[in-house]
């Protein structure tokens, strides 16, 4: 066979040349292959020759007119051999396949971006069904890609999110809008988990959607040191009341509610009268023990929707909204003196032999309304704080030391 090359002007265009232009032996063509393909496409392209393959197939590249390379798919045929069996002709077709190969890259680096990632991924249909989750998905959920191929993303669900949510989600993403927010999520084991998720759509060149990407995190623990930074904030340590700070935010609310809704609001001032002598007598930890039993027994008296406080030390509060009439004297000391009164067991550490003993106290509470006694924070905690130690003055209950 001669080693003649003849090409069209398509062929040659493809490079950057016209038909004339470029050298019509077969050696100019192999010079043009980069080296790292040569080898492989020549393997080929003997093999063919040597009859042992149906046709020459290869992808590789080409150096241009500019020196850059152009990706070809190459594919030939021996049309013509002679009595011995030699190749006389070769026909074949080049096409330029660097977009193609180019998206091909694209992909390649994509997937392996998504393998590599340290957040969780999923990509599913428009149906929804799973066709790719990475490592970290596995690690996240304890699904493997063959546990969860082809199924449907509500494999995950705990169902601790309500439909209402999944509704909104999935009118924004098939609208092509991204919806961003936060699933409690089930994992394989059974395990719920709190999860930060991100849901893209992916379109093709005629704006249809073809995928959806979601993108997870698990925020499990950070929620939880969230909260219990919060808690810590503005809860007392020793009751598990709210503090100072966020009762006071809780009763500007409280009557920002009770002027829209045109309802009274009461506030109550407690403290514990002579807490001090048991506090001395029986020691400190004697004297936590107590302020926990009188919170927790002050909490049953009351309602849920009461806000209940401990202002510090041996002061707590009270609101209660919602009344249609003001709270009297005699209902709080049926209702709340006469049971806060009742002896607590505490536990006296101060001898070292931690003995068990009753004490008996007494509450000052002061009361105070909105609107009548106050319109504004400052003024109702006034009145309440005012109102209790004239209570206080009048002595109405001792304390008894078991």
């Amino acid at each position: 066979m001669h080693k003649v090359l003849t090409v069209d002007q398509g062929w040659a265009g493809m490079l950057g040349y016209s038909t004339g232009e470029l050298d019509p032996h077969l050696d100019s063509w192999m010079q043009r292959i980069h080296p790292l393909d040569r080898d492989a496409v020549m393997e080929a392209f003997e093999a063919h020759l040597a009859a042992k393959s149906d046709a020459f197939q290869a992808e590789y590249r080409l150096a241009d007119r500019t020196g850059g390379w152009v990706w070809v798919h190459s594919s030939g045929k021996v049309t013509s051999r002679s009595k011995a069996g030699r190749p006389l002709r070769v026909t074949g077709i080049n096409l330029d396949i660097s977009a193609r190969m180019r998206r091909d890259s694209e992909m390649r680096t994509l997937y392996t971006a998504l393998d590599q990632s340290p957040v969780a991924m999923v990509v599913t249909t428009p149906e929804p069904r799973i066709v790719y989750v990475n490592p970290a998905f596995t690690e996240l959920s304890g699904y493997r890609f063959e546990d969860v191929v082809g199924m449907n993303p509500r494999i995950l669900q705990s169902g601790r999110t309500n439909k209402e949510e999944y509704q909104r989600l999935w009118q924004t993403i098939t609208q092509g809008e991204i919806w961003a927010g936060e699933f409690w999520n089930r994992r394989k084991d059974g395990a719920l988990r709190l999860e930060q998720v991100t849901i893209a759509p992916v379109k093709d060149v005629h704006g249809a959607i073809v995928n959806y990407i979601a993108t997870k995190e698990d925020i499990t623990q950070r929620r939880h040191q969230e909260r219990q930074i919060w808690k810590q904030a503005n809860f007392d340590a020793l009751t598990g009341l709210a503090n100072r700070g966020y009762f006071l935010q809780s009763l500007d609310d409280a009557l920002h509610r009770a002027r829209r809704n045109g309802r009274l609001l009461a506030v109550l001032f407690i403290d514990l009268d002579l807490f001090k002598p048991i506090n001395d007598t029986y020691g400190h930890e004697a004297g936590d023990q107590l302020l926990q039993r009188f919170a927790q027994r002050l909490g049953a008296l009351l309602r849920e929707s009461d806000i209940l406080g401990r202002l510090g030390g041996d002061e707590f509060a009270v609101v209660i909204e919602g009344l249609d009439e003001p709270i009297t004297r005699e209902f709080l000391q049926e209702k709340l003196e006469r049971t806060l009164c009742e002896p607590y067991a505490i536990v006296s550490g101060l001898s070292g032999d931690c003995k068990p003993v009753d004490v008996v106290i007494g509450t000052s509470i002061g009361l105070a309304h909105y609107p009548q006694d106050g319109e504004t924070l400052d003024s109702l905690m006034a009145a309440a704080d005012s109102d209790m130690y004239r209570i206080k003055a009048e002595h109405h209950c001792q304390p008894l030391l078991g």
